[in-house]
């Protein structure tokens, strides 16, 4: 932007507040997604080049500063796993779930105490040290519950 100058009416560069963009084009999805650089330029990005990333970091934030909620819309949202149910269909209809919600990975690993009860409750606290993501949680889910149709067949025949 240019500081011009005349006789009569001097006109100045207004600076845009970052804060402000932010209020007036949240929640309008026609609008273009308006940032600024270091450098204080504009740069526009129309919504449809923009990231699935940034709708998830949205709801990361929002969801992290508001745990209370989060808690809630867990436990509104999903079934709990308890040990008795089928484990990888558990996890199938979760991971349909959190997709659905696009609920990103480090917020599932954060939802771990309140997807499970139970045994499974019980069996995850003894092993929570040992788990540090949400992929280990699954696999602790996995071995942990799933058994293989060949060691039930195979048990049932040699007992």
């Amino acid at each position: 932007m240019f500081d011009f100058e005349s006789k009569n009416n001097p006109i100045r560069p207004e600076t845009i507040d970052e804060e402000f963009i932010n209020e007036s084009t949240e929640g309008n999805p026609t609008s273009d997604n308006i940032g600024i650089d270091k450098k204080r330029r504009q740069s526009i990005t129309p919504l449809s080049h923009e990231s699935r990333q940034v709708e998830a970091k949205k709801v990361s934030r929002y969801v992290l500063n508001n745990s209370d909620e989060f808690d809630s819309f867990i436990l509104n949202n999903f079934k709990p796993f308890s040990g008795s149910e089928e484990v990888t269909d558990w996890l199938g209809n979760t991971d349909k779930k959190f997709n659905l919600h696009k609920i990103p990975r480090k917020l599932r690993y954060i939802a771990i105490p309140l997807l499970i009860e139970g045994d499974a409750k019980i069996k995850y606290i003894l092993n929570r040290n040992n788990i540090k993501s949400f992929d280990d949680f699954l696999e602790f889910l996995l071995t942990t519950y799933d058994v293989p149709e060949h060691n039930i067949a195979h048990n049932s025949i040699t007992h």
